[in-house]
């Protein structure tokens, strides 16, 4: 009975001493855990995240169409001579394009809109013996003229034929820098508009409901304005100069600027 009693109470022993060892075992782990997130910060936590995104757009299409008067204008004005030395035929020629350029200035025309777009020099020959001699050298010169004011392309062409321009050509009536911004401005608004009018129209009928707008394009066409080629009627007034039986008539005429703008929905 003593015996027994005597391994009971060594069992005990033993039982409490693990349980001691265990506690203070877990007590290290905590204290280290607790020591190294001190030092080391809070341990990473691993999150993942599912983003979904929309792919579908509503889109809707405006357009307007503008027509305006063209505000500005160019011309080309052009000759040729033929004198026997090439020297002869500059000096001719330089003296007639002085004489177009001062008379277009007389007009009110700036200098920086006048510019020579085009000289030549070049030999004329006589094919009609078995060898081709030279007879003489042809100088040609076209000066291109930037009218801001299309009233007064008429009076151009008339000054610079009188002056011994017997190449006239290339009249083109186009919209200014300034014109053309103000007229894209206003096609935009219009077309805008319209975009934004026809979504709502489209969204309501067909039951969607639409949230903000995110993306958007544009595209324009500008149609041109063609007056009818010019055959001015001449009379030799001399051997440079020319005089018109009657006044140049050119009318600028319209051109039509279209505008589209395209917009992009997102759907709710």
């Amino acid at each position: 009975m003593f015996i027994t009693s005597f391994f009971s109470h060594i069992e005990t022993k033993q039982l409490v001493a693990n349980l001691i060892v265990t506690t203070l075992t877990v007590i290290v782990s905590v204290g280290a855990l607790l020591l190294t997130t001190q030092f080391a910060g809070p341990l990473p936590i691993s999150v993942n995240q599912v983003t979904t995104e929309k792919y579908g757009t509503f889109d809707v299409h405006g357009e307007t169409e503008l027509v305006a008067i063209p505000d500005q204008a160019t011309v080309n004005l052009g000759f040729s001579i033929t004198e026997t030395t090439v020297e002869a035929a500059q000096n001719q020629a330089n003296q007639v394009t002085n004489n177009i350029i001062a008379s277009v200035k007389s007009l009110g025309v700036q200098e920086d809109d006048i510019k020579t777009i085009n000289y030549n020099v070049y030999p004329e020959y006589d094919y009609s013996e078995e060898v081709q001699r030279i007879i003489g050298y042809r100088v040609s010169n076209t000066v291109q003229v930037r009218i801001k004011d299309t009233a007064q392309v008429n009076q151009v062409i008339d000054a610079g034929t009188q002056q011994g321009a017997n190449e006239v050509g290339g009249v083109q009536f186009t919209l200014s820098p300034e014109k053309e911004k103000e007229l894209t401005r206003e096609a935009r608004e219009e077309a805008i508009a319209q975009a934004k009018e026809n979504a709502k129209e489209l969204a309501s009928l067909s039951g969607m409901r639409l949230g903000k707008i995110v993306n958007i394009s544009e595209s324009r066409q500008d149609g041109g304005s063609y007056p009818s080629p010019m055959m001015a009627r001449q009379e030799a007034a001399g051997d440079m100069a020319f005089e018109l039986s009657e006044p140049t008539q050119i009318q600028p005429g319209s051109t039509t600027f279209k505008y589209s703008v395209y917009l992009s929905y997102e759907t709710l």
